[in-house]
């Protein structure tokens, strides 16, 4: 997952992420410090902002929101801002379609 990245200076660059859950590899084309918080995330197709006010549940940074493709559903991911931070989450009605799913398959149905 290749985004538009932005340090508090302005500086941009593009940001590679490793598509697999829980894979916090990552490789960049400007240099972003350990434990620094980008001011922004960016669509790379038509530049729009990523970032959200909301702030990440671990160490309080803001997040960016893309939105994952899970036939037949979409789902809203949330990634923390901050350099080495690897919080990430789903949103509430993402997380209980998916505990539904998992229920589901459980019960056999």
């Amino acid at each position: 997952l290749t985004l538009l990245v932005q340090r508090a200076d302005g500086t941009r660059g593009r940001l590679s992420l490793s598509p697999f859950l829980n894979d916090f590899a990552s490789a960049s084309s400007i240099e972003l410090p350990e434990g620094g918080e980008v001011s922004g995330l960016f669509c790379p197709a038509c530049g729009r902002s990523l970032r959200e006010e909301q702030k990440c549940d671990e160490c309080g940074a803001h997040l960016a929101r893309i939105q994952v493709r899970v036939e037949p559903d979409a789902f809203d991911f949330f990634i923390c801002l901050r350099k080495s931070c690897f919080w990430h989450g789903v949103s509430d009605d993402a997380r209980l379609r998916l505990m539904e799913d998992i229920t589901r398959a459980a019960s056999g149905t």
